[in-house]
């Protein structure tokens, strides 16, 4: 993930906080699907949150970081509910919009070279475990959050298992991937906004059983906590020793 990825979609949500809501981003894959998203969907209230998101803010506690904040949807809720919370962005245009709505403690980096204080929860909400990358960067991610976890402290996360997707491009995205030896859940995509693009990025979307198979053999103890019809659910981490 960088700067340059991400630059589209913090064009988008700094426009749409100033006042235009019809802001959205082009999502291209590389096999040519491409969808739009309405940056309003980072501007969820707490009742608007999906359900899976709205059980992870019960098991929030003391110091909280987010990692990959975007507007502040998680961040500010937590911080309304009188939490210690650190929120980290990438995108310099989305740190500045975090501020003007009112975080109080925004850090503008890439998470994954963070080094810093130690946290009682860390979110990675938003599928945010994608930012991995590809499975083999998946050990990476998950020793980096491990080394700024207190000793009793929780990672929340949700991902998606690609497979439950019924689009056709989808499958035939999976069977592709699978046919040159990758994971099924490597996904290539460029972010779009008012004709700038920004650079490609990887994203991974995990299964369960993959997850907890890399988690436990990281030292972690891995729970699945609630899941979607959709096949998306939500992940408590929790260190093994």
């Amino acid at each position: 993930m960088s700067v340059e990825a991400m630059k589209p979609l913090g064009l988008a949500i700094k426009e749409y906080y100033e006042g235009n809501k019809d802001a959205a981003n082009k999502i291209f894959r590389d096999d040519g699907k491409t969808v739009t998203e309405n940056a309003g969907i980072y501007f969820r209230s707490p009742e608007e949150y999906f359900p899976i998101e709205k059980e992870a803010l019960v098991f929030c506690k003391g110091k909280v970081l987010v990692a990959g904040a975007g507007a502040g949807a998680l961040s500010l809720a937590l911080q309304d509910r009188k939490f210690d919370v650190l929120a980290i962005e990438i995108s310099p245009e989305n740190c500045e919009v975090l501020k003007k709505r009112g975080q109080k403690n925004v850090l503008c980096a890439d998470f994954m070279r963070y080094r810093g204080e130690m946290f009682d929860t860390i979110c990675l909400l938003g599928r945010n475990i994608g930012m991995a990358g590809k499975l083999s960067g998946l050990k990476r991610l998950l020793n980096h959050i491990g080394s700024m976890l207190k000793p009793d402290g929780i990672v929340l996360l949700n991902s998606w298992d690609f497979r439950f997707s019924q689009d056709p491009s989808d499958i035939e995205y999976q069977k592709r991937n699978v046919k040159r030896g990758k994971y099924f859940g490597e996904v290539k995509y460029t972010l779009e906004y008012k004709g700038i693009k920004g650079a490609e990025f990887r994203w991974l979307y995990l299964d369960f059983e993959t997850l907890k198979k890399y988690s436990e053999k990281a030292g972690w103890y891995c729970e699945r906590l609630s899941g979607d019809s959709d096949g998306g659910y939500l992940v408590k981490l929790t260190p093994a020793c």
